[in-house]
């Protein structure tokens, strides 16, 4: 075949992807004729002689074979238009039949590469009058951001001790605890299997809802690391929750955390300065209203644990504020002392 003849078919395959022709003819006196494919950009129908003379390209069975599957290729399956959405209504929510406390749902998909794909998530579901602790995980329940992650790996325990009693105690008195941590989305398993494995003194901690940051992780580590703004998505996803109660009802109870970026996200929702604590590398924790006059251990705290985190009420009524626990022994003793005029003493 001469390169006259075969450099546009070629070419047209290589940069536009056109079948190739699929039979070649000889004619007599040496001529040769070829059916290409119709619509090529490079060449339309051609033919050409052994001493390069076009000459017209017979129809034939062959180019009729080749004219369909070109035209059985261009053809497309018309696309599906799906709506993405990460919010269930009510309804939906009601087919999901979750019973209370933990539940693992399942997400499947087919791949043509590796057949059918499955993951697994955790979903919990609380009554309206539920209160909730939240905790940090680096730097709260690890007693360092960076070493918390390393440590685990190497088999070394770099948890502040009495943390997973403190938190189980917490959990006994009929509270709901929620971890809550700007790791990427991507760090979840990992996450997941640390706190579901910790153990201390023989306990193991109790499990609650890991909300972690969806985004990439390189994101995440900016959020982190550069820009030091991790509450921009703690307060987000804070509020998210506090919307799925009633109005008149606030969720938050106390919250844990190791840095003033937790301070400020627990108090966008609502917790009280009393109840708002900060846990240092020492195992000190402090409360906001009393960080510069008085601090606990975690063991102290775990002492007071049923003043400070009394036993919830099975039943409550949604018309009463939800402050009206800090007029409690432990909450009225932590206010400052009045200010008094000489002058209106006797």
């Amino acid at each position: 075949l001469p390169w006259a003849a075969a450099a546009p078919h070629l070419l047209g395959h290589l940069a536009f992807g056109t079948p190739l022709p699929g039979s070649w003819l000889n004619t007599p006196g040496g001529a040769m004729k070829y059916a290409s494919v119709p619509g090529s950009p490079i060449a339309a129908r051609r033919s050409f002689s052994a001493g390069g003379s076009p000459l017209r390209a017979p129809s034939s069975a062959a180019a009729a074979d080749v004219t369909r599957a070109a035209r059985g290729k261009t053809l497309k399956r018309p696309k599906r238009k799906l709506r993405k959405s990460i919010t269930l209504n009510s309804d939906q929510v009601s087919a999901l039949g979750l019973r209370p406390g933990k539940n693992v749902i399942a997400f499947s998909f087919q791949s043509r590469v590796w057949g059918r794909q499955e993951v697994q998530a955790h979903a919990y579901l609380w009554d309206w009058n539920a209160k909730v602790v939240v905790s940090d995980v680096d730097g709260t329940i690890t007693k360092s951001d960076v070493l918390g992650h390393l440590a685990p790996m190497v088999g070394k325990d770099w948890n502040h001790a009495g943390v997973a009693t403190l938190y189980n105690n917490i959990k006994d008195n009929g509270y709901q605890l929620m971890f809550l941590s700007s790791r990427a989305i991507s760090q979840s398993k990992n996450t997941r299997q640390y706190l579901e494995k910790l153990t201390q003194d023989g306990e193991t901690l109790t499990q609650g809802p890991v909300m972690l940051a969806p985004d990439p992780l390189s994101t995440a580590l900016y959020r982190e690391v550069v820009v030091r703004r991790p509450q921009e998505f703690k307060m987000r996803c804070l509020r998210t929750i506090r919307d799925l109660f009633p109005p008149e009802w606030n969720p938050f109870y106390a919250g844990f955390g190791n840095r003033e970026t937790d301070t400020v996200s627990y108090a966008s929702v609502g917790v009280p300065p009393g109840r708002n604590f900060t846990i240092n590398p020492k195992s000190e924790v402090v409360a906001e209203v009393t960080k510069m006059t008085k601090r606990y251990t975690l063991a102290g705290i775990n002492e007071l644990v049923d003043e400070m985190f009394p036993a919830v009420e099975e039943s409550v009524d949604i018309n009463v504020p939800a402050e009206c626990d800090q007029f409690g022994d432990c909450q009225f003793w932590k206010k400052d002392i009045p200010e008094i005029d000489l002058d209106d003493l006797p």
